[in-house]
């Protein structure tokens, strides 16, 4: 088995980026790192990762996929992996839309992870990273008393998650009838259309209901 240690960058600045990547071997089979956290849900299998990766794969074509958020065009790349050593692969992404110019902000103002998630906290960290998003909102869901991990935090802005460009708040979900506004006062945005850049739909890689679309602030 050989070591396939990728590198994803920006293609126009060369920065690391948080992206989700699928590595498939000769075979067809998918591979990843102990420990990487993987998307949840259905469809294409991905795992984390911080901008560096190692898998180890068997000699013969690989095939890798990296996806970051709705920004970034999905990047494929084919290598010949040798039989043994080390493969170095730099993955450049093209960042083809700019949102934030216009006074749109990616987002996901409905997140919540089930009883079933053990690292709530690991994945709020590089959830919403992976997907490029500039504002999160949790939402405390109180169902059939199931305790659901992202119920844990309380109301309020996360500072621990804060950044530059990311802001994340915790938000208490009231019904599907009524509009959920957090303590940010921020809605989602319906005047996007569909189709446009700014709201496409994206999938987080999390359990339970969820919304990608952008925030216009004015």
């Amino acid at each position: 088995m050989a070591t396939l240690h990728g590198t994803i960058v920006d293609q126009a600045t060369g920065e690391k980026l948080d992206a989700k990547v699928h590595v498939l071997d000769a075979s067809g089979n998918f591979h990843y790192p102990t420990g990487a956290l993987m998307k949840r849900g259905p469809g294409t299998p991905f795992f984390f990762s911080d901008g560096v990766f190692e898998v180890s794969v068997g000699r013969g074509r690989t095939d890798i996929l990296v996806e970051r958020g709705t920004e970034y065009e999905p990047t494929r790349l084919v290598v010949e992996t040798p039989a043994s050593g080390v493969l170095d692969v730099e993955i450049p992404i093209n960042r083809w839309y700019y949102p934030q110019e216009e006074r749109w902000y990616p987002g996901n103002t409905h997140i919540h992870y089930d009883e079933k998630e053990t690292q709530p906290d690991r994945r709020l960290g590089i959830d919403c990273s992976v997907e490029g998003y500039n504002v999160t909102c949790v939402s405390v869901l109180d169902r059939r008393q199931l305790p659901y991990a992202s119920n844990k935090s309380p109301i309020g802005v996360m500072n621990e998650f804060k950044t530059a460009h990311h802001v994340l708040d915790i938000g208490q979900e009231v019904g599907r009838r009524r509009r959920r506004r957090n303590r940010a006062g921020l809605e989602p945005s319906r005047s996007a259309g569909r189709g446009t850049p700014r709201s496409r739909r994206s999938r987080t890689g999390r359990r339970g209901p969820g919304r990608g679309m952008a925030l216009r602030i004015a």
